[in-house]
């Protein structure tokens, strides 16, 4: 099955372009805090939303889905 989500270190390499490494240091770590089941996927999201930003957020995602 296929789906239209963004691979994880896929979002993370184009992020860095955009943050800075305190940034995506801090997203990698909710990343492997949510590996180690020590957040649910929700927490994970909400965090990394405050983070990025929603509309830097949404413009990755949409283009990446263009592409595919």
């Amino acid at each position: 099955p296929t789906s239209d989500w963004m691979p994880f270190t896929k979002l993370v390499a184009v992020l860095s372009r955009f943050l800075p490494p305190d940034a995506i240091q801090s997203i990698s770590k909710l990343h492997a805090d949510y590996k180690r089941e020590k957040m649910s996927r929700r927490e994970m999201v909400e965090k990394m939303r405050n983070i990025v930003g929603d509309k830097l957020l949404l413009g990755i995602i949409k283009r990446y889905r263009r592409r595919k």
